[in-house]
C-alpha cells in the first residue's frame, strides 16, 4: 500500500507516535516522614548498625583465659577450686588460676568503650592436672555448670552429677600422674528460660548477677592425705559485646 493511501514509513511513524506521548508528572504524596506507624525496624537497618565505625554495635569475640601450671593444695583430702564460666570479670573466683581477666579484656571493655557490656554465651574449658602427691592416687572431677556454688562443694555431689568429667591419676612417681580434662558448656545449660535476661550480662567493672558456677575437685584416694597438684587452665569464652561508646582521643 502506498503512502498516499494512508500509511506511514518507519521514520514518520515514530515521529507521529512521539507527538502522541503525554509526559507523566510525579504524583504528590504529601508528607511521607515517619510513615512507618508500626515502629518495626530490623536491627540490621538501624542508624547505629549502619554507622561506619571500626567497632560494630554488637560484636562476637572468643576471649581466652589461659594460665601456666600453678601449685594447688589444701588442708583436707578434698580440694575444691571454683570458677565462674560466664564471668569474664572474675572467672577465677578464689585467685588460684591466675587471678586476672582474659586477654584483651581491658582493651575492649572499659568505662569509655569501645564496649561496656559482655555476655558469655558458651565456653570450652580445659584443665591440665599433674599429681605432686607422693604415693597417693587422685580422683579429679571437672564439674559442669551449676546455678549455685553450693551445688559443687562435696565429693558425693560431684560423683553423681550429670555431665561431670573424671580423671584418675597415679602418685607423682607413677607414669599416669598427668591428665587433661575438657568440658563444654552453654548458658542455656543453667538458665534455659531466660537466656536473654540482663542478669546474665556483666560489664567492665562487675560480674553478671546470674552465674554459671563450675569447679575442679580433687580427692586423695587414701581418704586422709591432702592432695597437692599442679593445674593449668585454658578457658575459651564465646562472648557478645555490646554497649558501644564513643572513645575520643
Amino acid at each position: 500500500m502506498s503512502q498516499s493511501q494512508g500509511t506511514f514509513s518507519g521514520a514518520k511513524r515514530r515521529k507521529y507516535n512521539a507527538k502522541k506521548r503525554v509526559t507523566s508528572r510525579p504524583r504528590y504524596l504529601g508528607n511521607i516522614t515517619n510513615k512507618n506507624v508500626t515502629g518495626y525496624v530490623r536491627q540490621v537497618g538501624t542508624d547505629l548498625m549502619l554507622s561506619k565505625v571500626p567497632f560494630t554495635p554488637v560484636r562476637y569475640h572468643s576471649f581466652v583465659y589461659e594460665n601456666e601450671l600453678t601449685p594447688l593444695s589444701g588442708a583436707t583430702n578434698v580440694l575444691v577450686r571454683p570458677v565462674a564460666f560466664n564471668d569474664l570479670y572474675d572467672f577465677d573466683r578464689d585467685g588460684n588460676f591466675g587471678n586476672k581477666q582474659p586477654l584483651y579484656f581491658d582493651a575492649l571493655l572499659s568505662a569509655s568503650g569501645p564496649y561496656r557490656n559482655f555476655k558469655v554465651i558458651s565456653w570450652v574449658t580445659t584443665y591440665t592436672i599433674v599429681n605432686a602427691t607422693t604415693g597417693v592416687p587422685l580422683t579429679v572431677w571437672a564439674m559442669p555448670p551449676m546455678p549455685l556454688a553450693s551445688d559443687i562443694d562435696s565429693v558425693a555431689e560431684a560423683d553423681n552429677m550429670p555431665g561431670v568429667k573424671r580423671a584418675f591419676l597415679t602418685g607423682r612417681e607413677g607414669a599416669g600422674n598427668k591428665a587433661t580434662i575438657t568440658t563444654k558448656g552453654h548458658i542455656g545449660d543453667v538458665f534455659p528460660t531466660y537466656m536473654d535476661d540482663a542478669s546474665l550480662q556483666g560489664n567492665w567493672q562487675s560480674s553478671p548477677s546470674a552465674i554459671c558456677h563450675g569447679a575442679l575437685i580433687v580427692k586423695g584416694s587414701d581418704g586422709s592425705t591432702a592432695p597437692s597438684v599442679y593445674v593449668a587452665i585454658k578457658h575459651v569464652a564465646y562472648t557478645m559485646l555490646s554497649g558501644l561508646d564513643a572513645l575520643v582521643s
